[in-house]
């Protein structure tokens, strides 16, 4: 292998060098930087050969070949790794385009993205992640079986090798005699074992359409019982209001009641009343469900937690201002005995001084 890079290094490469090296890179695991390098410098040398110097059909098949061939393997590369749904979709319509320009209607690329959406629908399904978009990815998967179903019937039909070398890479010397092969890369694709695995995607389809009804009924039950759950914490936050409510007005009736009850007497109990009533809806609010979980939440808890600070604050006011006005008043009379006590004293003194 080390001598297959130096050759694709010093450009004295082969087509054999290049799909050899292309096969190792995918299946050791190596970057993908070096499969894209890899495959630009295939992209140029088909360029300036397919049907320019390449005047033979056999030769411009071949070309055709390889580089389905290259493509499939950057995909198996990637379908390995981190990879998404929307990115395999990206590089099959690459591929599919590719095999439109080239005529070559290979079955390998939907194999792989096949194989790669039973793995994540399967995953899905043992989990019960009812987040997951069955409906797209069993579509998908469906779609593309379908595909596969009709380039394995193409290949066959056609006798096909995924990758068939250049007139001059197939020749082959065996005991002093030359024999050409259209492929040495390669062995026949084996069509017994291919439709066992096209009955098994088959098999794995319908497995994910009877789960995913499944799934969509327990769903369904989830969210009957999210709404319900939703409906019962509505009501026990209206009836909690109304409780409140009802509280207040019969804390109010013997206010009203008391003829003896002064003007401010009466504004300061119903607002004692008020700052309970206020501060208990907030609490309603606040402790019956997580509202921290959305932005929108956050801001009716602040909400509530200002209501809340404001009749605090206007309850303080009220509750400190009876003993600042007794506080006044008994200055004012102290001030006042003072002044009385100050003018008899006076007085006394005139009289003893006209006495005299």
């Amino acid at each position: 292998m080390a001598e297959c890079q130096m050759r694709v290094h010093d450009y004295s490469r082969s087509f054999i060098d290049m799909a050899l090296l292309m096969h190792y890179y995918c299946s050791t695991g190596k970057a993908i930087q070096q499969i894209d390098n890899l495959l630009k410098q295939f992209d140029s040398k088909y360029k300036k050969l397919f049907q320019k110097k390449f005047r033979s059909k056999f030769d411009n098949h071949a070309l055709c070949t390889l580089r389905n061939f290259m493509y499939n393997c950057r995909l198996s590369y990637k379908a390995k790794h981190s990879y998404s749904t929307n990115e395999l979709q990206k590089d099959i319509d690459e591929i599919e385009a590719l095999q439109g320009a080239t005529l070559v209607c290979n079955f390998y690329p939907y194999k792989k993205a096949i194989e790669y959406l039973i793995s994540v629908i399967q995953q899905n399904v043992e989990q019960r992640n009812l987040k997951f978009d069955y409906d797209s990815n069993i579509e998908l998967l469906e779609f593309y079986l379908k595909k596969f179903d009709s380039n394995i019937e193409w290949c066959e039909s056609h006798k096909f090798y995924p990758i068939q070398l250049p007139f001059n890479e197939c020749i082959v010397e065996v005991d002093n005699y030359k024999l050409i092969l259209p492929s040495t890369a390669t062995r026949p694709i084996d069509y017994k074992k291919l439709r066992e695995a096209q009955i098994s995607f088959h098999n794995s389809l319908e497995f994910f359409r009877t789960s995913q009804i499944y799934l969509k009924d327990k769903k369904d039950i989830q969210d009957v019982k999210e709404e319900i759950k939703n409906i019962e914490k509505r009501y026990l936050e209206i009836g909690g209001i109304l409780i409140g409510i009802v509280t207040f007005l019969l804390s109010t009736i013997n206010i009203f009641t008391d003829k003896e009850a002064s003007l401010p007497y009466m504004f300061q109990s119903i607002l004692g009343m008020g700052l309970i009533l206020g501060l208990f809806a907030c609490l309603i609010i606040i402790v019956i469900e997580n509202y921290w979980n959305t932005p929108t939440n956050k801001t009716r808890v602040t909400f509530c937690s200002i209501i809340a600070g404001v009749y605090l604050l206007i309850a303080a006011v009220f509750a400190f201002q009876p003993y600042i006005q007794n506080h006044n008043i008994g200055d004012s009379k102290s001030t006042n005995q003072i002044s009385s006590d100050s003018i008899k004293i006076s007085q006394d003194t005139i009289q003893q001084l006209s006495h005299r």
